[in-house]
């Protein structure tokens, strides 16, 4: 059967009817909507029966499919965007349901809704749910929601009508950009909503990156000297339990329910580096064929410093306490390490030959 409604949408209805008592309907939809979408949408449900009654072969399933694919055109909303392209079948809908050889032996899909706002290049929104699963073993990850947000490099020491020359101060950026994912694996027969442990499947967490630009500025006329700092956060919403266990003589990890613990760590570096070049000339025999050779020497330092995580801002426990198998260690995901602070220093010599 097939409908038309308007000018934008069709609808068509097929089945199929198999004479051991197999049977299947599909329901397909397009759509179309001049300057502002369109897309497809269609579900299928089947009752498919293998071998006959009364046989050890005999077997029932009921099985269906989901598609939807859908495009916004960039004209509509301005600044906005809305995409989705979605597959979700049964585990076995590919097994009996399927159009095409490549599609019966496909046993990885995925799936993706997103949403993008962009306020005039300043600050970029994107909101996003993944879906992708495994046929063979009926196994299912789900990422509701995945959210990112980025500010765009700002100098907030710039003037706004400037006089005379640029200051270094004025040189100096933020950025900003973060991202948050709440993730979640399982296989078919662990789906149950009514089950309070299966949220705490879900595994969570939040990530922020602040990049800030430092001018770069000449010592002693001749000397580049390159600057940099970098600071960043995650944010954890479970904390994780250490415990001694006499009976395997290990410490062993325990995980607590979602959302019962924020914690935040952090990670910080700083670094610098300097270069100059230095030029000479060797000079020959001016009756010579080869009168000069000139010199090109880059030296270049630079030196890092990121101090070690292990604080007590991390969540880390420090000294003798780390050292006493009985004491209960609780931190945010994070392996136990002394705190210390960590450093590079780092060189490069070339030089080049050139001819004249």
């Amino acid at each position: 059967m097939y409908f038309v409604f308007g000018d934008y949408l069709d609808l068509s209805v097929t089945g199929d009817v198999y004479s051991l008592g197999s049977w299947s309907v599909d329901v397909n939809s397009r759509y179309k909507i001049n300057y502002k979408a369109s897309g497809n949408f269609s579900i299928n449900y089947s009752h498919d029966q293998t071998g006959e009654k009364g046989t050890p072969e005999f077997f029932t399933s009921s099985n269906f499919g989901v598609k939807w694919s859908h495009s916004q055109d960039s004209k509509a909303r301005p600044g906005t965007s809305f995409s989705a392209s979605v597959n979700f079948p049964s585990p076995s809908n590919s097994k009996y349901n399927s159009h095409s050889i490549n599609e019966a032996i496909q046993s990885q899909v995925s799936s993706s809704i997103s949403y993008g706002r962009n306020w005039n290049g300043k600050m970029n929104l994107n909101l996003s749910i993944l879906h992708s699963q495994n046929s063979r073993d009926s196994s299912y990850t789900f990422q509701l929601p995945n959210v990112t947000f980025s500010v765009s490099t700002l100098y907030p020491f710039k003037r706004k009508n400037r006089v005379g020359k640029e200051r270094f101060y004025e040189k100096i950026s933020f950025g900003y950009n973060t991202t948050l994912q709440n993730k979640i694996n399982f296989k078919a027969s662990e789906f149950n909503l009514k089950d309070p442990s299966f949220f705490d499947r879900f595994t969570n967490g939040m990530a922020h990156n602040f990049s800030i630009g430092l001018p770069n500025f000449q010592l002693m006329k001749y000397i580049s000297v390159n600057p940099s700092v970098s600071y960043s956060q995650n944010w954890f919403f479970r904390s994780t339990d250490y415990e001694y266990n006499p009976e395997t003589d290990k410490v062993e990890a325990r995980k607590g329910a979602m959302f019962n613990h924020f914690g935040i760590t952090q990670n910080y570096s700083a670094s610098v580096s300097a270069s100059t070049r230095i030029y000479g000339t060797f000079n020959f025999n001016p009756t010579s064929k080869l009168q000069a050779i000139r010199h090109v020497i880059s030296p270049s330092v630079s030196i890092s410093l990121s101090p070690d995580k292990g604080t007590y801002a991390n969540g880390y426990l420090h000294g003798q306490e780390r050292k006493r198998p009985d004491i209960r260690l609780q931190h945010l995901q994070q392996p136990a390490v002394f705190p210390s602070w960590q450093g590079t220093v780092s060189y490069r010599f070339f030089q080049h030959r050139q001819q004249s």
